[in-house]
């Protein structure tokens, strides 16, 4: 079959990497088309030799983003960027057009975008579209499409069902919601949001469109227990002390849903050899808690790809960090499993999705997490740090045990889901 994949060009998010890897995966056995929209940074063009061939919709090859680029603006933090845009009120001026510019883009998407798509399309005898959300405009895109194909959904976030809306914004999406999915042959999506569909009326629980998925994040193809070269040759970033163990936290820290604050109420009570360190968006929100312990929180900010896989290849102990939402599983989560490494997995709330995955795999360390931390969890942590240190899973056995969550097994599932005798 020939695919088409509709995807936001946001280079290093969860969603660009899954679709990259199925594109990849797909690839082996159909012919997979790219559309990139959207793009805020400047496009690796490397990305489109995944796919037969390729668009470009959005905000592309302005010199901007190369003046950005070469500012080191992908690996800032969200205040790096407000204090560099302050500092330079030209370049500031610039991207505030051009986040109008993506802005109206997005808005007009399905009188704008759809026609490009449509001949494209046309022209390469697509026989499926798949939109991979975020955001969701690529959701309503992929249903406005006119076309003899099936068009596919293919989603891992609520949309509607996010619990942080007000009660306007969930009503508006979920009229949107319920409008796009009509209009849609498939929706590749997780049962937790399925379920929520469901339970809200906006599919019935008779529905042939949802397929349930899991987070293809557990790469088949890569042995952990020998490293990438890159990784082998790179240079260390973190400059361990003998005696010390080392915990990595390396994602995004919100506030709201991920409070660095939980990260601070475990580690005061942990003995003063185990150093926390933080990298990604938002790591710099940990100098509002650490005071007590600064001397043992290690915050490395914004770190390239490369760098980031060092870092986790030197750090003793992963840290899945899930939210306080009930529908929401981190990908992180399966980047901790993947890695094969020991980690702790702290939970928030009683019933956390997250749990299910792991609640029989050995090598993490569930943290039930509601106001505080009770020494009973703390015991359990140095527990499982003195036993677990340098304990790394065999990725054969990771792959045997979370199949579902291998890129080849959702692969297999979209493609057998998405023949024009099964859709049509």
């Amino acid at each position: 079959m020939n695919y088409l994949f509709v995807f936001a060009d946001n280079a290093g998010s969860a969603n660009n990497k899954i679709t990259l890897s199925l594109a990849e995966e797909m690839a082996k056995t159909n012919e997979v088309y790219g559309c990139f929209c959207f793009n805020e940074n400047v496009h690796d063009r490397d990305t489109e030799s995944l796919f037969k061939n390729s668009i470009l919709i959005g905000n592309y090859n302005d010199p901007l983003y190369s003046h950005l680029e070469s500012k080191g603006w992908r690996a800032q933090s969200v205040s790096q960027k407000i204090v560099f845009l302050i500092t330079h009120p030209i370049t500031a001026s610039r991207y505030v057009y051009h986040r109008v510019v993506r802005g109206i883009l997005q808005k007009k998407s399905m009188v704008h975008c759809t026609s490009e798509i449509e001949e494209f399309a046309e022209a390469e005898r697509i026989d499926c579209v798949i939109g991979f959300t975020n955001p969701y405009c690529i959701a309503r895109m992929i249903a406005s499409l006119h076309g003899d194909y099936s068009k596919a959904l293919f989603q891992m976030d609520p949309y509607s069902t996010y619990q942080y809306l007000s009660e306007r914004n969930r009503s508006k999406r979920r009229r949107q919601e319920i409008q796009t999915l009509k209009k849609l042959d498939r929706i590749y999506t997780t049962q937790l949001i399925i379920d929520d569909m469901i339970k809200y009326g906006i599919l019935t629980s008779d529905s042939d469109k949802p397929v349930r998925i899991e987070f293809p994040m557990i790469n088949t193809k890569r042995v952990h227990e020998e490293e990438s070269e890159s990784v082998k040759n790179a240079k260390s970033i973190l400059e361990k002390k003998d005696g010390c163990i080392y915990f990595l936290h390396a994602g995004t820290l919100i506030e709201r849903i991920r409070n660095p604050k939980v990260l601070i109420d475990i580690f005061e009570k942990l003995p003063a050899n185990y150093i926390l360190v933080l990298a990604g968006r938002g790591s710099n929100l940990i100098r509002k808690y650490d005071s007590k312990i600064r001397d043992r929180v290690i915050d490395m900010g914004m770190l390239s790809q490369d760098e980031a896989d060092s870092l986790k290849s030197d750090a003793d102990f992963l840290i899945c960090f899930n939210n306080l939402t009930y529908n929401m599983v981190p990908s992180k989560l399966f980047e901790c499993i993947d890695s094969g490494k020991p980690f702790l997995n702290i939970c928030q709330l009683e019933n956390c999705p997250s749990i299910p995955y792991i609640s029989d795999y050995d090598n993490t360390c569930i943290i039930q997490y509601a106001d505080s931390i009770d020494e009973k969890c703390i015991s359990s942590i140095v527990s499982f740090a003195e036993e677990r240190k340098d304990h790394v899973m065999n990725h054969d056995f990771i792959i045997h045990e979370f199949e579902s969550c291998t890129i080849e097994y959702v692969s297999n599932t979209i493609a057998a889901t998405t023949s024009l005798s099964n859709m049509k």
